[in-house]
Protein backbone atom coordinates (compact mmCIF):
# COMPACT_ATOMS: atom_id res chain seq x y z
CA UNK A 1 0.00 0.00 0.00
CA UNK A 2 1.42 3.49 -1.46
CA UNK A 3 -0.60 6.15 0.44
CA UNK A 4 -2.65 6.59 3.84
CA UNK A 5 -5.87 6.58 1.53
CA UNK A 6 -5.09 3.11 0.14
CA UNK A 7 -4.59 1.61 3.69
CA UNK A 8 -7.50 3.46 4.95
CA UNK A 9 -9.53 2.24 1.97
CA UNK A 10 -8.47 -1.49 2.52
CA UNK A 11 -8.75 -0.98 6.07
CA UNK A 12 -12.46 -0.07 5.81
CA UNK A 13 -13.47 -2.63 3.05
CA UNK A 14 -11.66 -5.63 5.41
CA UNK A 15 -13.66 -4.47 8.23
CA UNK A 16 -17.13 -3.42 6.74
CA UNK A 17 -16.87 -7.10 4.56
CA UNK A 18 -16.56 -8.55 8.08
CA UNK A 19 -19.25 -6.76 10.11
CA UNK A 20 -21.92 -6.96 7.58
CA UNK A 21 -20.80 -10.43 6.31
CA UNK A 22 -21.76 -12.11 9.53
CA UNK A 23 -25.28 -12.02 8.17
CA UNK A 24 -24.92 -14.04 5.37
CA UNK A 25 -26.63 -12.88 2.00
CA UNK A 26 -29.90 -11.75 2.25
CA UNK A 27 -30.22 -11.72 6.47
CA UNK A 28 -28.51 -8.73 6.82
CA UNK A 29 -30.52 -6.29 8.70
CA UNK A 30 -32.82 -4.24 6.70
CA UNK A 31 -30.26 -1.01 7.16
CA UNK A 32 -26.45 -0.71 8.54
CA UNK A 33 -24.80 2.34 9.14
CA UNK A 34 -21.05 2.93 8.67
CA UNK A 35 -20.00 5.71 11.34
CA UNK A 36 -16.49 7.23 10.52
CA UNK A 37 -15.41 9.80 13.30
CA UNK A 38 -11.86 11.28 12.58
CA UNK A 39 -9.35 14.24 11.91
CA UNK A 40 -8.27 12.39 8.37
CA UNK A 41 -9.28 13.63 4.70
CA UNK A 42 -7.86 10.16 3.97
CA UNK A 43 -10.10 8.23 6.60
CA UNK A 44 -13.62 10.57 5.15
CA UNK A 45 -12.79 9.47 1.71
CA UNK A 46 -12.04 5.96 2.51
CA UNK A 47 -15.33 5.20 4.23
CA UNK A 48 -17.42 7.34 1.71
CA UNK A 49 -15.89 5.12 -1.46
CA UNK A 50 -15.68 2.01 0.42
CA UNK A 51 -19.68 2.24 1.14
CA UNK A 52 -20.89 3.85 -2.02
CA UNK A 53 -21.91 0.29 -3.58
CA UNK A 54 -23.25 -1.11 -0.52
CA UNK A 55 -26.77 -1.75 -0.97
CA UNK A 56 -29.24 -0.59 1.78
CA UNK A 57 -25.87 0.91 3.76
CA UNK A 58 -25.70 4.38 5.00
CA UNK A 59 -22.22 6.19 5.35
CA UNK A 60 -21.82 8.90 7.80
CA UNK A 61 -18.82 10.69 8.21
CA UNK A 62 -17.81 13.12 10.45
CA UNK A 63 -14.51 14.69 9.72
CA UNK A 64 -12.98 16.66 12.46
CA UNK A 65 -10.61 19.81 12.79
CA UNK A 66 -6.93 18.55 11.85
CA UNK A 67 -4.52 19.64 14.77
CA UNK A 68 -6.92 21.15 17.28
CA UNK A 69 -6.37 22.98 20.76
CA UNK A 70 -7.79 21.34 23.61
CA UNK A 71 -10.54 23.64 23.35
CA UNK A 72 -11.53 22.92 19.90
CA UNK A 73 -11.04 19.44 20.61
CA UNK A 74 -13.09 19.37 23.69
CA UNK A 75 -16.08 21.64 21.65
CA UNK A 76 -15.98 19.11 18.46
CA UNK A 77 -16.78 16.53 20.68
CA UNK A 78 -19.64 18.23 22.95
CA UNK A 79 -21.30 18.86 19.11
CA UNK A 80 -21.20 15.40 18.43
CA UNK A 81 -22.32 13.88 21.53
CA UNK A 82 -25.27 15.93 21.71
CA UNK A 83 -25.92 15.20 17.53
CA UNK A 84 -25.07 11.55 17.62
CA UNK A 85 -28.66 10.17 17.95
CA UNK A 86 -29.74 12.35 14.89
CA UNK A 87 -26.81 10.70 12.85
CA UNK A 88 -27.18 7.62 13.74
CA UNK A 89 -31.26 7.54 12.88
CA UNK A 90 -30.76 9.74 10.10
CA UNK A 91 -31.84 7.92 6.53
CA UNK A 92 -29.30 8.87 4.33
CA UNK A 93 -25.48 9.01 3.79
CA UNK A 94 -24.09 12.09 6.15
CA UNK A 95 -20.55 13.74 4.80
CA UNK A 96 -20.00 16.47 7.65
CA UNK A 97 -16.90 18.33 7.73
CA UNK A 98 -16.95 20.38 11.29
CA UNK A 99 -15.69 23.97 12.19
CA UNK A 100 -15.58 26.04 14.93
CA UNK A 101 -15.65 29.58 15.07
Amino acid sequence: LQSPFEWKLCAFGNEIGRVLGKHGHGKRPRRSNVLSLGDSAHEREAVLRTTAGLRDCRAKSLKFLERPSVDQLCRQHQLMARCMPEIVHHDGNLDICISLR
